[in-house]
């Protein structure tokens, strides 16, 4: 069984072949039985039950952090050769699934509801007696292979209410048992779960973009990254919840809908958050971040948070005038549509001279 671990939200890479442990069940319920005795839930080792492509894979996306200058980031990327990144474009499978709940079940009640399953649970860092806070880790008996995860993912979510949703997610990463507040692990032995029984529903089949005579290579998709990036950063006062401006589960849907991680979603954040706003807590970008599973959001409401906030519209002109071609991810349609409106105002300058 397959367990990736990781060294912080923030090191979302693999640099060393002893992250990826292939071992039995049993040995990994020893794993997650261990406590952490940690003081800040930060400081704590971090995994996922995710099998990623190897070091030195040529089609693996590279760990990368980003630039500074003077303090500021730039927008662009330092890459980290002999890594792998941890993220959808990577994972070859899983090998079972962790259940995140937060308050919303007690911890008699989830294990009354999977008596009959394998599994094991254990209180996460701000659990207490009265508010459970805990995860349960359910193993697969055999891998469920990335080309067949989104199919299979409303029918597990259907069976398993009341967790929270982040916890479906294939790149998702967990923190190891820890907390100073009544910690508790349980190991139900029972029936491992085969994911193969969930039912399969095809995913929708993206409709490709046609964009002629131009198309859309990787260098116009991170101009466009970049432009959306600093269109935020010159952005202010954004509130944690919002109002009719949105508030920052709008901010996390736009920076996924680019591609951005948490570590460049967190720092925008940070610096375009009111200062007496709950968005200068660095837990509740965190949970933020982790609770929410929105990564697509319209131009439109895009760009009226972008304008709410008083920050600059996206420069598209700053988008290189060369051939392009779209390779069907989920915000190139949006890239698509901007281009053309662009190319429309510049022929109507050169028609009014």
């Amino acid at each position: 069984m397959n367990l990736t671990i990781f060294k912080s939200v923030t090191r979302a890479w693999i640099d060393a072949p002893d992250q990826q442990i292939d071992e039995p069940w049993e040995t990994l319920v020893a794993m997650f039985g261990e406590h952490q005795a940690i003081q800040n839930k930060e400081d704590g080792l971090m995994f996922n039950l995710v099998k990623f492509k190897s070091i030195g894979d040529s089609t693996a996306e590279l760990g990368r952090t980003k630039e500074y200058i003077n303090k500021e980031w730039t927008g662009e990327y330092i890459y980290k050769p002999n890594t792998v990144r941890r993220c959808k474009a990577n994972v070859i499978g899983i090998d079972g699934i962790v259940l995140d709940v937060d308050n919303s079940l007690s911890i008699e009640e989830i294990i009354d509801e999977l008596q009959d399953l394998e599994f094991f649970l254990y209180t996460t860092f701000n659990h207490t007696y009265d508010r459970h806070k805990f995860r349960v880790i359910i193993p697969f008996s055999r891998m469920l292979l990335k080309e067949d995860i989104a199919g299979r993912e409303a029918d597990i979510i259907s069976v398993f209410p009341g967790v929270d949703q982040s916890s479906f997610s294939v790149s998702q990463s967990f923190y190891f048992h820890s907390g100073l507040n009544d910690p508790i692990v349980y190991h139900n032995r029972g029936e491992i779960l085969d994911p193969y029984i969930f039912k399969y529903t095809a995913p929708p089949v993206p409709i490709p973009v046609t964009f002629a005579p131009a198309s859309m290579d990787d260098e116009v998709a991170e101009r466009y990254r970049k432009a959306v990036v600093e269109s935020l950063l010159s952005c202010n006062n954004v509130r944690y919840r919002g109002d009719k401006q949105g508030g920052i589960l709008t901010l996390v849907s736009i920076c996924r809908s680019v591609g951005l991680e948490f570590e460049e979603f967190d720092s925008i954040a940070q610096r375009i958050g009111g200062a007496d706003s709950t968005m200068q807590q660095a837990d509740k970008r965190l949970s933020a971040w982790q609770d929410w599973r929105g990564d697509r959001i319209s131009r439109n409401k895009r760009d009226q948070f972008i304008a709410d906030y008083g920050g600059r519209a996206i420069a598209l002109n700053k988008m290189p005038k060369k051939s392009i071609s779209i390779k069907g991810n989920y915000y190139q349609e949006q890239i698509a549509q901007e281009i053309a409106i662009l190319e429309n105002e510049i022929m109507r300058r050169k028609q009014n001279g």
